[in-house]
This record gives C-alpha cells, sequence and structure tokens, in this order.
C-alpha cells in the first residue's frame, strides 16, 4: 500500500506539472481508494508510530491532487486526514503500542516526517497556525533530542527521556534519513528567513555526509547503516548495512544543491557534482532505462529490480522534480541579477 501511494503521488505530481495531464484521471481513481483506506487504517486502528507515518503519506495524496486540480474536495480530505494525524503526534497515549512496551524508546522518523507534511500543508494557505506550531515542536524536538553532539550524528532511536539508547538500535544512524531530514530543514530555514535554524541542518548535512560516504569500497555512494560506536568495536547489526541504496543518493544530491543555493559555498556544489555522478553512473540501467534500486558496497548490483514492496517510484523522482524547480528558480534570479548588473551599468553611462 505504501509504494502503490507514492506511485499515485508521483503521476499526481506530473500531472500538476501539467507534462502528462492525461494522467489525472487514473490518478484520481486509484488515490479515491487508496486514501480511503488511509483514513480507515489510521481513524479506527492508530497503528502505533507507524500509523502517523502512513497517515502523513497518505494525506499527500489529496494534498498533490489539490495541487493538480483545485478541486477544493481534495483540499478537505486533506485537512481532515492531517488533523487526524495531529490527535495521534500530540496525544501519543492514543497510539496502542504493536508489541509490549518493554524499552520505551523515541524516534527520529517521527518528527522528521510530521514536519515535512506540516511544510507542505502550510502552503494550501488558511489558518496556518497548527502547520507553524507542528513545525516549530518537530524541528525542536530533532534538535535537542536527537542530534548527539559528541559522536556528530543524528541518532534515529533514543530513550523515552532523550538519553542515548545503549543498544544496537541506538547505536543505529541512517545517514540517508539525517541527510533528508537535514534538507526539510533548509527549506524551513529559507522560508522563516532563519539563519541559526540554517545553521542547524547544515551540520546535520555535514555530519551525515562524513559519516555516510564510502572513500574505502565502490569509489564513493552513500552506505545504509552506520554504529555511533564503530570506534569502540561496536558494528552494526543490520544484515544490509553496507548495502547502497538509490534513495540515500537521491537525498544527498537535492540537500547539497539546495545547500549551495543557500550559502553558495563551493563545498557544496563539489559534493552535488559528485553524488551526482556516482549515483547516474551506477545506478542507471543503460539498456532498459530506469534504475535499479539496490547495490552492494563495491558499487555493483545486489539485485536489477526496479521495484519492490519498499522501492517504488518515489524519492528518485521527487528529487529530479525538486531539483527541476530548484535549478529554474536559480536560472531566473541569475537572470534578473544580470539584468539589474547591465541596467545600472547603463545608468552609471549615460550619468557621464
Amino acid at each position: 500500500m505504501k509504494c502503490s501511494s507514492r506511485f499515485t503521488i508521483v503521476f499526481a505530481r506530473v500531472s500538476c506539472l501539467r507534462v502528462y495531464p492525461a494522467f489525472i484521471g487514473g490518478v484520481i481513481s486509484e488515490s479515491d481508494k487508496t486514501f480511503d483506506i488511509f483514513l480507515l487504517y489510521i481513524s479506527f486502528f492508530g497503528g502505533g508510530f507507524g500509523g502517523i507515518l502512513w497517515g502523513s503519506v497518505g494525506f499527500t495524496l489529496p494534498w498533490e491532487l489539490y495541487k493538480a486540480t483545485g478541486n477544493p474536495e481534495w483540499k478537505a480530505k486533506a485537512e481532515k486526514l492531517y488533523k487526524t494525524i495531529m490527535m495521534y503526534y500530540y496525544n501519543p497515549e492514543l497510539l496502542p503500542p504493536k508489541f509490549y512496551p518493554a524499552r520505551k524508546v523515541r524516534a527520529h522518523n517521527i518528527p522528521m516526517i510530521i514536519s515535512c507534511t506540516s511544510i507542505m500543508m502550510r502552503q494550501l494557505g488558511g489558518d496556518v497556525s497548527l502547520y507553524d506550531k507542528t513545525i516549530a515542536t518537530c524541528f525542536k524536538e530533532v534538535y535537542s533530542t536527537f542530534l548527539d553532539y559528541d559522536k556528530k550524528a543524528l541518532r534515529e532511536i533514543v530513550n523515552a527521556d532523550g538519553t542515548p539508547c545503549e543498544t544496537p538500535e541506538g547505536r543505529t544512524i541512517n545517514p540517508g534519513h539525517s541527510i533528508e531530514t537535514s534538507w526539510f530543514t533548509m527549506e524551513e530555514a529559507k522560508f522563516q528567513k532563519d539563519e541559526e535554524l540554517l545553521k542547524k541542518a547544515l551540520t546535520v548535512l555535514d555530519w551525515s555526509l562524513a559519516w555516510g560516504w564510502d572513500e574505502v569500497q565502490g569509489g564513493g555512494g552513500i552506505i545504509y547503516f552506520r554504529n555511533v560506536d564503530e570506534a569502540e568495536g561496536h558494528e552494526p547489526d543490520q544484515y544490509e548495512h553496507e548495502l547502497k541504496l538509490w534513495w540515500p543518493q537521491n537525498e544527498a544530491i537535492y540537500a547539497t544543491f539546495l545547500a549551495y543555493t543557500l550559502t553558495k559555498d563551493e563545498k557544496y556544489l563539489d559534493w552535488f557534482k559528485k553524488i551526482e555522478k556516482w549515483f547516474f553512473d551506477h545506478f542507471m540501467d543503460p539498456e532498459y532505462g530506469e534504475i535499479i534500486k539496490y547495490l552492494r558496497r563495491d558499487g555493483t548490483p545486489s539485485c536489477t529490480m526496479k521495484g519492490t514492496r519498499w522501492a517504488g517510484a518515489f524519492h528518485y523522482p521527487r528529487m529530479l522534480f525538486n531539483l527541476i524547480k530548484l535549478m529554474e528558480a536559480e536560472r531566473e534570479s541569475a537572470i534578473a541579477l544580470a539584468q539589474a548588473q547591465a541596467e545600472s551599468s547603463f545608468a552609471e553611462r549615460e550619468a557621464k
């Protein structure tokens, strides 16, 4: 259900761009079904932490369709689901645990995803107070709870009181996830013109690139999982920890280019070029097109499947959509600056 919903989101985004407007009919039909399933799942079953995350994915269906069609019914559906998710987010005691809570922990992915969805919802306009409050709450939790300044890492799991969780899962860091959080934060810092928030985002980006980028095998690429205590002999316990998946590369490509546009620091442009080249050199299928999703650490394919239960059309097209939008804005800004400089130079010559 997660992959199918994300696939319809991509089609809605394409329709919104008017690239293939004929897609919209099929997207609406599929989204009606998927949205109803999501709302039933969230409203009646909660689903624990997973319920929040699935709901956050599901609400983007009506959000994208409203952006594509302007139909207020889809806006109302997006707002309804968002309010349902917020009820659980601000009242976590309403979420039934999936297992007996012998060890209570907090997960970075909850405020991470909620911040992103709230930023998207704010674009719908109207009363944005709940969105602003939630965005601020999420980023406060991320940077005060999960950011480990001693280890220079963003942890995925901590104890309920915010202290480090000294277990394999508590020592796990996911560089791709952390990089994704960094660009969510950069987008908000850009919107708010908040230099302090931008500094935090860049700190996470820098640390995550240092943890994730592989200088040892494969000529580069971002590794899936690391352990913050590797220097003390604690190895990652996930069997797939050395794989290089498509989506961390995608998040890093967009994050580094966004960082460059906001700072004009050449190191981020260098990172962008390096990661982008490595990704397209290793993940593209020159014979049949599209991208493969899983590489071994040495950069060779682990499998050639283009889609699985976990690997669908989302991160890669989202990266492309976001880059196109950002690059077009940069081009327009450069043209405007050049015109202004030319007019100023002309005015100076006329004055003489």
